[in-house]
């Protein structure tokens, strides 16, 4: 098992090759390795290979390591009961992982293709994988970020500040320097927005608050009387709102929703949200990058529900016939 010469040979470069097929999907081949102390795959007898072919060797080996990093923290994800922002990371991050499988399948392929003199080498093989390493160094240094996050939670961990912290990760990304960087990461965020998007759809066009996992930034207390509705039952939690969403919209939604709730269970007005439905259907289809517009049918949300609140208020519930008595009666008329 041992490299017998100091420049590869066609036959040792062929094992060396299936070694490193091995490698790639985070598994010890028969002479490279998984060292936990060094944390990086290891040559056995290196002495035996000559110097720049282990130079790369090894960094072809580098991809094999971030794979392993990113495979152990979606294992590990499983066994946790992480959040619907946590969950849309996760699958993100397995369709990157889908991608770097076809490559895997394409070099197999190739060492398959004629096993004594395959067509590919380790120069070729180190070319191919030059942009699978770079996805899977991002990727590992994003999960190893969070995973050091949640290890000094430790017993305190907390669906809401998990979710807000892989969301500034996230973040960090978003203006880096490197356009290849920008596009990894773009699409994770639109990936991880969209459960945020959903529950801020819910609750500014219908009221409704559907947060099994306990982390947006409106929260319901089902504790208190409807006649504390306004004040105490819904809560604005400024420390839940992701780094995407500015706190003037945040507070915007939260007012919305609340008015909607005080509409349909304070003035007993349930059929305005049909007339709203087309700006439900177009925000349907909106990711976090629609933000803009959202921001725009929001505003116009919140104008006609402020409408529609005064009218109840005053028209159908006569608020203004209410103090008039209030008044002659204070004042003995």
């Amino acid at each position: 098992d041992r490299f017998h010469t100091i420049d590869l040979n066609d036959r040792s470069e062929n094992v060396v090759l299936r070694d490193i097929l091995y490698v790639l999907q985070g598994i010890d081949g028969k002479n490279i390795r998984y060292d936990d102390r060094t944390a990086k795959f290891i040559i056995n007898h290196a002495e035996s290979v000559h110097r720049n072919t282990q130079i790369l060797i090894l960094k072809i080996c580098r991809l094999g390591k971030f794979y392993l990093q990113i495979s152990r923290f979606l294992h590990d994800s499983k066994q946790k009961t992480y959040g619907l922002v946590q969950q849309s990371l996760c699958e993100g991050i397995w369709v990157e992982v889908r991608s770097y499988f076809k490559l895997l399948a394409v070099i197999a392929n190739q060492l398959d293709s004629n096993k004594d003199t395959p067509s590919i080498t380790l120069h070729r093989l180190y070319v191919w994988t030059l942009d699978p390493a770079k996805k899977m160094k991002w990727l590992a240094h994003l999960v190893s970020g969070i995973r050091s996050y949640e290890e000094e939670l430790d017993n305190s961990y907390n669906n809401a500040a998990a979710t807000i912290n892989v969301l500034k990760h996230l973040d960090k990304y978003k203006l880096h320097g490197d356009p290849f960087v920008r596009t990894l990461f773009k699409s994770l965020i639109v990936q991880c927005y969209k459960p945020v998007m959903n529950q801020i759809q819910r609750w500014a066009f219908s009221g409704t608050l559907l947060d099994p996992f306990d982390h947006f930034f409106v929260t319901c207390d089902e504790t208190q009387p409807l006649s504390n509705l306004w004040y105490k039952m819904y809560e604005l939690r400024i420390d839940r709102v992701p780094p995407e969403i500015p706190v003037d919209l945040a507070k915007l939604i939260f007012e919305i929703g609340r008015s909607i709730n005080f509409l349909r269970h304070c003035c007993g007005d349930f059929d305005w949200t049909e007339i709203n439905s087309n700006e439900t259907m177009q925000c349907q289809a909106m990711n976090i990058e629609s933000l803009p517009t959202l921001t725009k049918i929001l505003n116009s949300t919140s104008n006609f529900v402020n409408k529609r609140l005064i009218r109840s208020i005053f028209d159908k519930h006569k608020l203004m016939d209410h103090l008039t008595m209030v008044k002659r009666y204070l004042l003995l008329d």
